[in-house]
């Protein structure tokens, strides 16, 4: 037996030293440390934190035999049904995937904790430098001296608003005085200066006196008196009719809006009324009448109505309206439809402004007959009519 080829320690040590072994340690720094094993223990340092640490020497033993060579037959872990992973595996796959997933969240979730907390410590300290500045601008002298510019300027104020009320006392009285003379003499311009001035005065006053209803009427009378239109109800239908004929009703229309649209005109209206069979506050009164053989739809807006008491079968009403729509409609009979404006209108109560107009003539009604109407609309108004 002694000619058995045994080996002997010395040539296994001899074989496993001659395949050189490295080793690769990961640091709690996150730096790698890699190198060789040599046959003596030895110390690897860190070169980012100065980490010490020992490495084992070089493995003695031989590797093992490769599965089913050995002289001891042994059943192979696969066949056992385990997964057959080495540590040098699952260190590799640690190394691969593990630790980036781990870490890469950590250092990201850190490093946005530490921006919130640096940008709000950044606006606190503004926050603070700016109560700073705003505190040092009040002091116990400036706020003073603030004090007493306030009540300066209170007390200028004051002054200046009693100065103004007491002038427009005078001035609304003497306005009106002056604005009755000026229509005494027909002077209508003049009379329509003097009474918008005593209107303002008492708006500022906050005027609802009796006097003060007859000073908004009269301006609003002699307003409309000096800005009549010139062309009357039945030139702006007799315009309609042939540019409607000739260019179509869009046409018409479009001329309408150019020409005639938000001019005043003054009517005299009498006859019988219908009104609408809409809500209180949307009630329109049409008075029908016909036009070269059409029917005219002549609709008063709800600012008229709301002053007339009762609507009967005749009637008879004095209103300043502006235009708002001349149409003329196919359907569902021929006919034209006439509106004006609903902020604007308003019944006429005073004969001496209506003058003025130079509608009061004999052919529409006799001259009592229109103090009447005057009179019976200044007592739907709330006001007496001169």
């Amino acid at each position: 037996m002694p000619n058995w080829p045994f080996p002997t320690s010395t040539s296994r040590n001899q074989t496993a030293s001659s395949a050189p072994e490295s080793f690769d340690i990961s640091c709690c720094c996150g730096q790698q440390i890699v190198g060789e094993r040599q046959v003596q223990p030895q110390i690897a340092e860190c070169s980012l934190c100065r980490e010490r640490f020992l490495i084992l020497p070089t493995n003695p033993y031989p590797a093992p035999l490769p599965a089913g060579t050995s002289r001891r037959k042994k059943k192979s872990k696969r066949a056992n049904g385990e997964t057959g992973i080495s540590a040098a595996g699952l260190a590799l796959m640690w190394k691969t995937w593990g630790r980036p997933i781990v870490v890469w969240p950590m250092t990201l979730g850190l490093a946005g904790v530490h921006k919130v907390a640096r940008g709000g410590r950044q606006l606190g300290n503004r926050i603070v430098a700016i109560g700073k500045v705003i505190r040092a601008q009040f002091t116990l002298l400036r706020i003073v001296v603030s004090l007493i510019v306030t009540l300066i300027g209170l007390t200028v104020y004051w002054q200046v608003r009693e100065s103004k009320l007491e002038e427009a006392m005078v001035l609304a009285n003497a306005a009106y005085d002056r604005g009755m003379e000026a229509l005494e003499k027909k002077d209508t311009l003049a009379a329509l200066a003097e009474f918008e001035d005593a209107r303002d005065a008492m708006n500022l006053l906050k005027r609802n006196d009796m006097q003060a209803h007859h000073v908004r009427q009269y301006a609003n009378e002699l307003s409309v008196a000096t800005r009549l239109g010139t062309s009357s109800l039945f030139d702006v239908l007799t315009e309609g009719d042939r540019e409607q004929k000739v260019g179509g009703g869009q046409s018409w229309n479009d001329r309408f809006t150019r020409q005639f649209k938000g001019e005043w005109l003054v009517l005299e209206l009498k006859g019988p009324a219908i009104v609408s069979s809409g809500g209180p506050t949307s009630q329109t009164v049409v008075f029908p009448s016909v036009f070269m053989g059409k029917p005219v739809a002549l609709e008063l807006p709800q600012t008229i109505v709301a002053q007339v008491p009762t609507i009967g079968d005749e009637i008879s009403l004095i209103v300043a309206v502006q235009w708002e729509e001349c149409r003329y409609d196919d359907q569902p009979t021929p006919r034209w439809v006439v509106r004006f404006n609903p902020e604007n209108a308003f019944l006429w109560v005073n004969f001496v402004t209506y003058e003025a107009t130079g509608y009061v003539t004999d052919e529409f009604q006799p001259v009592d007959s229109l103090r009447q109407v005057l009179t019976q609309q200044a007592k739907w108004v709330g006001i007496e009519s001169n």
